[in-house]
């Protein structure tokens, strides 16, 4: 897959590592998403459209506020571990696309660990200003 990528035009942009996160936790989200969809029962959307609601009016009111929870720990989970994946960026890095975890090998590789240790510390407090809040979020949701 990597050699399939390196001869993209997307090579040397951004975008060649959004594909290369993308392809690496597909299967992360799509495990997390099916367990979280086998858990609703199919008479609650029959239910629905008995009851007259279209097929994308019974995925909007019912499906979706009952699984809302799951997309949001999912796309965390997925986040963070993209966050701080190393092996992506690594192989698909260029001048022209340069994210924290290739910046922190970089620092690290080229001796400056005081910069590579002040990266570190800004990315984990990044991460912490948006796991904390949404997990805080899906807890109170799941309280009601």
């Amino acid at each position: 897959i990597l050699l399939l990528y390196l001869n993209t035009p997307l090579y040397g942009t951004i975008w060649i590592l959004v594909l290369g996160h993308v392809t690496i936790y597909i299967a992360f989200g799509v495990r997390t998403m099916s367990s979280a969809l086998i858990q609703i029962h199919k008479e609650l959307g029959d239910a629905a459209l008995i009851s007259g609601a279209s097929w994308l009016t019974s995925l909007r009111k019912v499906v979706f506020p009952l699984v809302w929870p799951q997309i949001l720990n999912g796309w965390l989970w997925v986040f963070a571990h993209s966050a701080r994946d190393l092996t992506v960026p690594l192989m698909l890095m260029s001048t022209g696309n340069l994210v924290a975890a290739s910046t922190l090998w970089n620092l690290w590789q080229f001796p400056d660990l005081p910069g590579a240790a002040a990266l570190a510390i800004l990315l984990m407090a990044a991460l912490l200003v948006v796991v904390v809040p949404s997990q805080l979020y899906v807890a109170r949701r799941l309280e009601r």
